[in-house]
């Protein structure tokens, strides 16, 4: 679908709270795991679980799920609440849209060898596209953190990579939370 169309669903939930409201008591009943200190998530639109995965979201739209889940789709809200720590930029698994809702941030950009080539501030209304061969970091945030709503699609086996230098870390090695092998 077109930038406009989804600059237009951005800028709707951004300017009629009621409706941004309704979504979100739905997608509050669906806590994926948050990041504390850094990000709250809950599902919309819950992603199918995985072969080895139970879970159940009580609080979802079963129908909407379903279907957005048989075309391979899946959305949820975002608070983040600080910036990036980290100082590279990262990847993402998926193709993805984020819509921000609330707030701003200013995002970097990186090419393939790690090195900045752009930066650009999001604000409410406006949406950003991002395939998982591009690599970001959220620098700054607007003071009281910012609500965005990501939609996205299939994992596309390439898996969630910090770039340092042209190299490709796995996300849980840069972190720390596990040994390079």
């Amino acid at each position: 679908m077109s930038d406009l169309f989804w600059r237009g669903v951005a800028c709707a939930l951004a300017r009629y709270p009621r409706l941004l409201n309704r979504l979100l008591q739905v997608a509050y009943r669906n806590p994926y795991f948050h990041l504390p200190g850094y990000m709250e998530r809950w599902w919309l639109l819950p992603a199918p679980p995985k072969e080895d995965e139970a879970h159940d979201y009580p609080g979802a739209l079963p129908r909407l799920t379903r279907l957005a889940n048989r075309l391979g789709v899946a959305a949820r809200f975002h608070r983040i609440l600080r910036a990036d720590q980290g100082r590279h930029g990262h990847s993402h698994p998926w193709p993805f849209r984020t819509l921000i809702l609330q707030g701003w941030y200013i995002e970097e950009i990186y090419n393939r060898t790690g090195e900045l080539v752009g930066e650009r501030r999001l604000r409410a209304g406006m949406t950003a596209y991002k395939t998982p061969d591009e690599f970001h970091r959220i620098r700054a945030i607007s003071p009281g953190g910012v609500l965005t709503l990501v939609i996205h699609g299939k994992p596309t086996g390439k898996g969630w990579f910090f770039n340092r230098g042209g190299e490709l870390i796995p996300w849980r090695v840069y972190l720390g939370l596990e040994r390079k092998s």
